[in-house]
């Protein structure tokens, strides 16, 4: 009985310790008038991204503004005040050409000649419209839906609207794809 009370005791103890933490430790956010996690970031046709990394937090106060061209077509977007993005930003304008990476995987990527600079930056969960530097292939990927996370898979920015993330589905091989300063 008096192990039970213990063990009891030292439950509840667990729990009102953890019932204590800010929701930041565990990635929460509280909500808004909207419905929305306090920090997220949403575009055309993305689900919300609640921004739960330090190093992410800091990219989100300034953004570079960009243009995505895709056969002359200009679809406006932006990218975050990371390291790893501001290191793309010093190589635009970046003529490239995109590929589907997969059937399964909904993004496309375009092959980088040299790394970029992407220490400390923490892993993402890609959404529809993110653009991505996936250090792991040196690759920069442009999402048009929602994906699980890959190993060195970093979110470095985003599309400003829906009809770029339309775009980046039908980009084939054959389109030229221009990225540069807005």
């Amino acid at each position: 009985m008096v192990k039970e009370h213990a063990r009891r005791t030292v439950l509840a103890s667990t729990l009102a310790s953890l019932a204590s933490l800010p929701l930041s430790v565990c990635g929460c956010a509280p909500v808004s008038d909207s419905g929305q996690a306090a920090g997220a970031r949403t575009g055309s046709g993305t689900s919300p991204r609640i921004i739960t990394s330090p190093a992410a937090t800091a990219s989100q106060g300034e953004h570079t503004p960009i243009i995505v061209r895709v056969n002359g077509t200009a679809y406006p977007a932006h990218l975050n005040g990371t390291q790893t993005a501001q290191a793309l930003v010093a190589r635009l304008p970046l003529t490239a050409s995109f590929r589907d990476y997969s059937p399964y995987v909904a993004k496309k990527v375009a092959d980088l000649d040299e790394p970029l600079d992407h220490d400390q930056m923490p892993n993402d969960d890609p959404v529809a419209g993110d653009i991505v530097y996936w250090s792991y292939k040196q690759q920069i990927a442009l999402y048009w839906r929602a994906a699980y996370r890959y190993i060195d898979t970093h979110v470095i920015g985003t599309f400003d609207s829906s009809e770029g993330v339309s775009a980046v589905q039908a980009l084939t091989p054959q389109d030229e794809v221009v990225i540069a300063l807005a």
